[in-house]
């Protein structure tokens, strides 16, 4: 009996035992009774396990320098000897059973006596030659080995979530004991302590952890029930045999039913060949339907005719065996044989500069007639599904009918190692080029891992595959992994390992008796299967096309041309998802397009016909001629002119509207609005702060030609703010354009947006990237539903950030947070806190989380730790970004973002105003942050990117190429400081081709790596120089980083990176820090040089148009044009000095239309008003040239000053007053020495027209 107080004196166990009683039986009734007076609770009691699990030690004394004495304690809660040699412990990780760890002791039919403890000895390879009375003597036991305590080879994780389950072996689950859920239960030889579940349940309740010092063998009353489970130990297991007697060879399966008043504790398959003598035999596990069932495995049953079986059932106590029964064996489906499939195998061979030189495939030539290998490849397959070729391109070797080829695999290592070489190796005579061919395959084969080796057509038409490493390990140096050919279907049988290697001979029971028959005089049957005839110039086309071959086909191609062009381009075509269709994506050109296939099944070719797909006739808009847009001084009878594009020459009608235009050089009701804010674009519809233009300023855009506005800011993003009203004909339209032009500086992206009111936001309209200062337009159209409100229309147009400012900021970037979301919540609140409380002090402007947020993506106890601790930034205004990483998906049996997405999918950052946009859901995504001048796109992209993930990236950094990027990826460099498979990848197709990209960032990989190229001692950065313009001369520097502490103590003892970015010596120092720890530098700090030079922004607008294609009609002329035909209607009677604004639109017999561009010209000429700011810009540059000097200069320009102020304050006699003030002052005889005689003329006369305008006004 065991105490839960800490002393273990026998006064106080006897008290802790009365105790522990009087308050079971007060509280709540634990104890049985022979007559129970709770009937509900009877029930549950029946339902309590027959074996307990009632303490864990995970953590020990160490021997040899690993846990010594890690122990499971299993109680017998029945009242008969339980055999453990009907059980399993299962150790499970969190994902769930698919990674479950099978532990039986050493010591099988060991017996445990009812209402007794069994002590499961966990043994490992510090420890197999320790003795019991050693584990002894660490409790204060007294334990008889192969008794009451048993070695079992496993070993339990200290600061990891975990599993213990005992099951029967049908794989039944009897109790389950969990340990470190979202708090830490383990300490050095202290007990977990399980109380039996009472809720009909079977798993152990926790009750202690860490407190007391382990009892191996000793079971407290209180955790286990009074009464045990009776059971009958004379019943015997009830069997159904439903074995189907006559099945074909490659799916001869066993099934059976059976049950029992307790448990079917073993079912054991019995069978072998009708003629063999022994059996073999194999233990069931009952399947998700309640039966059991097994599939023999097919090298079992090869030249077999008959398979005799018999099954036992077994509850642990009574056995029942089935009769002898016989299964007729047929021959299988599909029969067919590959023509080409892979006999032997080497993954791992002697070794040369540290890689194994002599890996080998060797490949069986199953016909009566030479094959070219160029034709097919092989693929290697991981079990992830991805892939990487190999032996392609290998023309003109050719496999004699009946005969082997070995592929030598070239790894890099073993370029000098020659035929005579391998032949001295395996003791065999291969002739290079005949039968052993050399060729590139990647790094090599795993020797350890789990591979596929598939021999496909250049086609994508994979005809056998040979699989090793699958259940057990096959592979051994120099020693040959065997297959059978296939049988029912592609996949090799193999058949043996661990022999000798015999490249270039083939055993006879390895291959088909006789060679499959080819003829090689037919051809493939080309069929052209492309669904359109004709399509648009630019427009993307899917030429298509299904192709068949009695053989196999080896190679198709696509040679296609426009019609004008003198020679056909090809490209190879691989069948699709749809076996034997092939298909290209073309863009279509300025002409007809031409295309034919040619299709090979290896010995001869079939060629299609010439196809062609025409160029569809699309109407095109008409072109400008006269009058000049923008023209002025027009008479009021004039002639519109254009050109008819019309290469087709078919009939058109040409319609000639009047348009509107509502813009800033005619429109006076127009307001706008300039002002900075500190995002991209603002949240509201008017930010707070905005000032409207002044007079001088709406004066400049409406008389000046090439007048603009300039807005830059300091530390946030400037724009300006249109409030264009229209009118009534423009608000009946649907849409109307909105045209603007102005500048920005080279490199600068400007957006203009307009204000939805369905959605409360700026929407993007248009956005330019300018390649100079000159001017550039902005244009598009908007529904007046969703944009227009009381008449109004809003648009914004924005560049970005500022020039810097002078202090620093703050990165703070996280990864590989799974263990504190399992085990460690505590660690994961204490960094996001810190961030918080540090926001100010520290400057921290973002926050990066490089994924593994969670370690299990379906333990959703993880994800809810991981949304409490990331709100906790999002309620303090902290920007942050996260990726998936693969723990936080589903990878098998295909890659699952269900529970990433439903708590960190785009739902959840839509809001944020940092946040750019998502590739599916938040699987990849980008933010723009912009500090102290610096503008960042943060890019990310969660586990294993795809095809269109990269296309996607891309994408993104083209849109932005003035930013500063970093990439944020889960994996990238790996321990080594080096880049992985997928981290080169990335490097050559999204770092090399985007220049603005100077950081990467990736987790995954343990241990916080930087490699510093060149350096004497690795500092832990991988620094790349890249040469943009290949001009030899390096144009910028990558720092690629790993950042992961999962390693260090409670999976990273809440250590993470923190950046501070010193702009004036263009430098980031990482430091490592955990706020728990208050500690700095669990890894040494480094630095990155990289050139952050704040670039200078700017928004300047010079023009601004809400253009409505109202159909107010001039004329309309149909006819059928000549191509480029000039056409001119006159429009008469028009206005004296008005603008007038048109356009014109095409329309063919098919009902498709043409729109052109707004025009527009001026009648009659235009008059010059004089503004306010005119003349101070003219007084300007008197007193620059010293035309007007000191003390004169002074007082007109502050006479100048007053009138203006009266004006906008409406203010107009005082404001005329203070011009007439000017002219007096300019006129006075002792000012004449101080002002040149031009300027004052210049100046008598435009001060003089404004006085006569503002009088009239």
């Amino acid at each position: 009996m065991k105490s839960y107080f800490p002393t273990r004196r026998n006064i106080s166990r006897v008290l802790s035992i009365l105790l522990v009683t009087v308050m079971l039986f007060s509280t709540f009734a634990i104890h049985r009774t022979a007559h129970a007076e709770d009937s509900e609770k009877k029930v549950n009691e029946d339902a309590v396990p027959p074996l307990l699990i009632t303490e864990v030690v995970p953590q020990s004394s160490r021997v040899n320098s690993v846990d010594g004495f890690e122990f499971i304690e299993v109680y017998n809660n029945t009242n008969q000897v339980i055999d453990f040699a009907d059980y399993q412990i299962i150790y499970r990780y969190p994902v769930g059973p698919e990674d479950d760890a099978i532990w039986t002791p050493n010591k099988r039919d060991i017996q445990i006596e009812p209402g007794k403890a069994l002590v499961l000895w966990i043994e490992n390879s510090g420890n197999k030659d320790t003795p019991v009375a050693d584990f002894n003597e660490v409790y204060g036991s007294d334990l008889i080995e192969n008794e009451n305590i048993v070695k079992m080879p496993g070993g339990m994780a200290n600061q990891r979530m975990r599993d213990i389950i005992i099951r029967t072996n049908t794989g039944e689950e009897i109790v389950a004991a969990q340990y470190n859920k979202a708090t830490l239960d383990v300490e050095e030889n202290l007990g977990i302590f399980y109380q039996y579940p009472q809720d009909g349940s079977n798993q152990m309740v926790k009750v202690s952890a860490a407190e007391k010092m382990g009892t191996p063998g000793i079971v407290e009353s209180e955790l286990v029930p009074e009464n045990p489970v009776i059971i009958a130990p004379e019943q015997a297991p009830r069997v159904e045999d439903q074995t189907k007697f006559q099945q074909p060879i490659d799916h001869v399966q066993v099934a059976a039913e059976a049950e029992d008043d307790f448990l079917i504790t073993t079912m054991t398959l019995f069978y072998k060949g009708k003629e063999d003598e022994e059996y073999h035999s194999l233990q069931l596990e009952k399947d998700e339907q309640g039966t059991y069932h097994h599939q023999i495995p097919i090298q079992h049953l090869i030249d077999k005719e008959e398979i005799e079986y018999y099954l036992e059932a077994s509850n642990g106590f009574k056995q029942t065996s089935t009769d002898k029964n016989s299964i007729t064996i047929t021959e299988a489906e599909n029969n067919q044989v590959p023509p080409l499939f892979i006999t032997e195998v080497v993954p791992d061979s002697s070794n040369l500069n540290g890689a194994d030189a002599y890996e080998f495939i060797e490949v069986f030539n199953n016909t009566n007639q030479p094959l070219n290998f160029g034709d097919f490849h092989i693929i290697y397959r991981y079990p992830t599904g991805s892939e990487a070729v190999w032996f392609e391109g290998l023309t003109d070797i050719m496999i004699e009918p009946g005969s082997p080829l070995v592929l030598w695999v070239e790894n890099g290592k073993n370029d000098e190692v020659t035929v005579a070489d391998f032949n001295e190796n395996y003791g065999t005579d291969l002739e290079e080029n005949v039968d052993i061919v050399k060729a590139s395959a990647g790094g090599g084969m795993a020797n350890g891992a789990e591979r596929d080796l598939v021999i496909s057509t250049n086609t994508n038409d994979e005809i056998a595959v040979a699989g090793y490493n699958k259940a057990t390990n096959d592979v051994y140096e120099n020693m040959g992994i065997f297959y059978h050919f296939p049988i029912g279907s592609n996949e090799l049988i193999k058949v043996r390992d661990n022999e000798p290697a015999t490249p270039g001979t083939v055993e006879a029971d390895l291959i088909p008796t006789d060679l499959q028959s080819i003829d090689s005089n037919t051809e493939p049957v080309i069929q052209n299967q492309t669904e359109i005839e004709s399509a648009q110039s630019g427009e993307k086309v899917d030429i298509r096309a299904t192709v068949e071959d009695d053989f196999l086909v080896a190679d198709v191609k696509l040679f296609y041309k426009g019609a004008e062009e003198a020679d056909f381009q090809s490209v190879s075509l691989t069948s699709g998802e749809e076996t034997g269709l092939f298909q290209s994506t073309i863009e279509f050109g300025n002409d007809d397009l031409q295309y034919y296939f040619v299709a090979s099944n290896g010995f001869n070719q079939t060629k299609t016909e010439t196809f062609t797909l025409e160029k569809e006739k699309i109407v095109e808009p008409a072109n400008l001629q006269s009058p000049e847009n923008h023209a002025t001084d027009l008479e009021t009878d004039i002639d519109l002119s254009v050109t008819i594009p019309n290469e087709e020459e078919e009939m058109l009608d040409v319609h000639f509207y009047e348009g509107l235009s509502i813009n800033t050089a005619q429109d006076q009701q127009m307001k706008i609005y300039k002002n900075a804010v500190d995002t991209e674009p603002p949240a509201e519809r008017v930010p707070a702060g905005e000032t409207e233009f002044t007079e001088e300023e709406y004066e400049i855009l409406r008389d000046s030609k090439d007048g603009k506005i300039t807005t830059d800011a300091e530390g946030e993003f400037p724009y300006h703010r249109f409030e264009i009203p229209l009118d009534e004909v423009s608000l009946q339209q649907n849409e109307v354009e909105i045209v603007w032009q102005g500048s920005s500086l080279e490199g600068r992206k400007v957006t203009m947006y307009a204000w939805n009111f369905d959605s409360s936001k700026w929407e993007i309209v248009d956005f330019l990237v300018a390649d100079s200062e000159e001017i550039f337009s902005l244009k598009g159209e908007v529904h007046i539903e969703n944009y227009v409100r009381d008449g109004v229309i809003n648009v914004l147009v924005q560049d970005e950030i500022p020039p810097r400012e002078e202090y620093d900021y703050s990165f703070v970037w996280l990864s590989d947070t799974q263990f504190y979301t399992e085990v460690f919540p505590e660690l994961y609140e204490s960094q996001v806190n810190w961030i918080v409380d540090k926001k100010d002090e520290l400057n921290i402007e973002y926050v990066f989380h490089t994924g593994d947020i969670v370690n299990t993506y379906n333990q959703m106890y993880q994800w809810e730790f991981a949304d409490q601790y990331m709100k906790i930034l999002e309620d303090a205004d902290v920007p942050y970004g996260v990726l998936a990483g693969n723990h936080d998906i589903q990878l098998r049996p295909e890659i699952d973002y269900t529970n990433y997405y439903a708590y960190f999918g785009e739902d959840r950052f839509l809001h944020q105003p940092y946040y750019g946009g998502s590739y599916q859901n938040n699987r990849g995504h980008y933010d723009l942050i912009s500090s102290h001048g610096m503008d960042f796109i943060m890019v990310y992209m969660g586990w294993q990117p795809d095809e269109n993930g990269i296309k996607w990236m891309n994408e993104v950094l083209a849109q932005y190429p003035d930013r500063f990027a970093v990439l944020n990826l889960h994996e990238y460099l790996n321990g080594n400081g080096e880049r992985s498979n997928i981290g080169e990848r990335i490097y050559q197709d999204v770092v090399l081709p985007n220049e603005n990209v100077k950081l990467v960032l990736g987790g995954h990989y343990h241990g916080s790596e930087v490699l510093l190229k060149n350096a004497s001692q690795p500092i832990r950065v991988l620094s790349t120089e890249v040469d943009d313009n290949e001009d030899g001369t390096p144009n910028r520097v990558v720092h690629q980083l790993l950042g992961n502490f999962q390693d260090a103590n409670r999976g990273g003892d809440g250590y993470m990176n923190v950046m501070n970015i010193d702009m004036e010596r263009d430098k980031i120092y990482v430091n490592t820090y955990s706020p728990t720890l208050d500690d700095y530098d669990l890894f040494p700090p480094y630095t990155l040089e990289l050139d952050l030079e704040p670039m200078t922004k700017r928004v300047s607008t010079n023009y601004l148009a809400i253009n409505a294609y109202v159909d107010q009609k001039i004329d309309t002329v149909s006819k059928r044009f000549t191509d480029d035909e000039l056409l001119t209607v006159p429009w008469n009677h028009l206005d004296e000095n008005k603008t007038y604004y048109w356009y014109t639109m095409i329309e063919n017999e098919e009902g498709e239309k043409a729109r052109s561009t707004m025009w527009s010209f001026s009648t009659g000429k235009q008059e010059e008003i004089v503004s306010i700011g005119d003349v101070r810009i003219l007084l300007d540059e008197f007193i620059a040239d010293d035309k007007v000097r000191k003390p004169l200069s002074n007082q007109l320009a502050n006479t100048l000053k007053q009138a203006e102020h009266h004006k906008q304050k409406e203010h107009k006699k005082q404001a005329i007053k203070f011009l007439q003030k000017f002219l007096d002052t300019v006129d006075k005889q002792q000012m004449q020495k101080h002002i040149a005689p031009e300027a004052k003329d210049t100046l008598q006369q435009q001060i003089q027209e404004l006085v006569n305008e503002w009088e009239k006004g």
